[in-house]
């Protein structure tokens, strides 16, 4: 996503609170950092070993308190994490794919690190041992400099549609064919292509009504980050219904939702001709995700627990 990817974005948000320095290790690119020293596979990616002698040269470098280790399946090889716990650095990690990637990621190291973060509830709460695991949410969320309100773009589709085309995608896109649909991201018929920094965020202000997926690629049912994106850009959000929103958000007051196909084609055409409703519900999403769901929100509930941590360390 270029400059709006997740990772680049959380990060962006975070060095606004402190002093942080960022390293991009390649991991999607042909050419990965050589910090990454051994990848060993999984069925749905890989767990990458970070280079002991080059991540104190980091440490020693940047005169680091912490590390942040996000997402991408890293982990630190032994000898690190006890150099880092000689050495008062704590070591954070986040998952931001469970429930995908628990078994084969999180399952295998999260308890080697100081504080470790899910994004699901479900892995939260049903398969971390927290006995072993200092485990916490961390649930998704956007970036007022990255997603951001564009009222200056035209509303040029009914509904918007941003992320790859998977056939159970497919299947609910064909329901909704009388609709001025914009379908941006791999594989779509009639669509739209790739969208990366600023031109994501003007697909995402073009349309009326955003449509959220919330199903992962191993089908389960997550709270997307496309969500918080779109709430971002002040846009109307339909997804499908999760118990888990309701921690978010009030149901049919900031996020509508839908619990099969049918009744998502019913919603989109009443709220289309309902536009009043839809200004409601558009404006209260919008305010409530600025009060609670930005990442300087979840950037400053990391650096409480660290500091709480290290206050614990010191006891």
């Amino acid at each position: 996503m270029g400059k709006n990817d997740v990772i680049n974005v959380m990060s962006d948000d975070l060095s606004d609170l402190c002093n942080l320095q960022k390293i991009d290790l390649k991991l999607y690119s042909k050419k990965k950092d050589n910090r990454i020293k051994k990848s060993i596979k999984t069925p749905n990616g890989y767990i990458n070993f970070l280079d002991t002698k080059k991540i104190i040269k980091d440490i020693q470098k940047y005169n680091a308190d912490f590390i942040l280790l996000n997402s991408g399946g890293f982990t630190l090889e032994d000898d690190c994490f006890q150099y880092c716990r000689n050495n008062n650095i704590i070591v954070v990690g986040a998952a931001l794919s469970d429930l995908d990637v628990y078994p084969y990621n999180g399952a295998v190291y999260a308890d080697k690190f100081d504080l470790f973060y899910t994004n699901s509830l479900y892995s939260l709460e049903n398969q971390y041992d927290k006995n072993k695991v200092n485990i916490n949410l961390l649930p998704f969320a956007a970036s007022t400099k990255h997603h951001y309100y564009m009222p200056e773009i035209p509303k040029t589709y009914d509904v918007v549609v941003i992320g790859h085309a998977r056939e159970n995608r497919k299947e609910v896109i064909k329901k909704l064919s009388e609709f001025n649909l914009g379908l941006y991201g791999d594989g779509w018929e009639n669509g739209l292509g790739k969208v990366q920094g600023e031109a994501h965020t003007k697909a995402i202000n073009s349309g009326k009504i955003y449509l959220s997926f919330a199903e992962t690629v191993a089908g389960y049912n997550n709270v997307k980050v496309g969500l918080f994106e779109a709430m971002a850009c002040n846009t109307f959000v339909i997804t499908r219904y999760m118990d888990e929103l309701n921690n978010y958000f009030k149901i049919g007051k900031e996020v509508v939702c839908y619990h099969n196909e049918d009744e998502l084609v019913n919603l989109i055409k009443y709220y289309l001709s309902h536009e009043e409703e839809r200004e409601q519900i558009r404006q209260a999403s919008y305010k409530r995700f600025l009060q609670e769901h930005t990442y300087h929100k979840r950037a400053e509930k990391i650096l409480d627990d660290i500091i709480n941590f290290n206050k614990e360390c010191l006891l």
